[in-house]
């Protein structure tokens, strides 16, 4: 399951951002399925404009979804990861 879906994100990933960025962005994900722009800019060492960019990307894909939070910080979610995570499926 885990490894099909790394693949597929992979697969998204492709041609947005260098292969060494993939890699750290799919490990981020799978460590914690909710990100911010700053833990990518952290995974990653990109800077703030290159990681909203990938973000924005991402939700584009659906990889990931925007999640309402309180604070003023953008939270995402991966929701193919948290249905792994809840249902094994």
């Amino acid at each position: 399951m885990l490894g099909s879906l790394c693949e597929e994100y992979r697969g998204r990933l492709e041609g947005i951002t260098s292969s060494a960025s993939v890699t750290r962005v799919i490990g981020r994900i799978v460590a914690n399925p909710y990100v911010t722009t700053t833990s990518v800019m952290e995974a990653t060492g990109m800077g703030h404009a290159d990681s909203l960019h990938l973000m924005r990307k991402l939700v584009e894909g659906g990889t990931l979804e925007d999640v309402p939070a309180a604070t003023g910080t953008r939270l995402y979610v991966a929701p193919e990861m948290m249905r792994i995570l809840a249902h094994g499926d």
